[in-house]
């Protein structure tokens, strides 16, 4: 079974991208990430697939996005990763 991780999990687009995955592939084990545990959980328990997996990952920590993402298929693994996570940065130059 391919494992597909979606790290900013929580997100709009992420929504639309794991219902997709889900509706056109039956073996597939589906992990969204997000720092915003609360949120990806709404998003999986609207999805309704008792399988899918909620991880806490923020993208401003390099090691744990390493960790959840350890074993993906562009490093030889069976898991692939889809990079949806947006960071609101503001600038502090006047």
């Amino acid at each position: 079974m391919q494992r597909v991780t979606i790290v900013g999990g929580a997100g709009d687009m992420a929504r639309v991208v794991a219902r997709d995955l889900l509706a056109r592939r039956s073996t597939i084990e589906l992990v969204l990430a997000d720092r915003d545990v609360a949120k990806a959980q709404r998003v999986a328990a609207a999805l309704g697939a008792p399988d899918l997996r909620v991880l806490a990952v923020d993208v401003f920590e390099p090691a744990r996005v390493r960790e959840v993402i350890h074993g993906s298929a562009l490093f030889g693994g069976g898991q692939s990763e889809i990079h949806l996570a947006a960071a609101n940065l503001r600038s502090t130059a006047s």
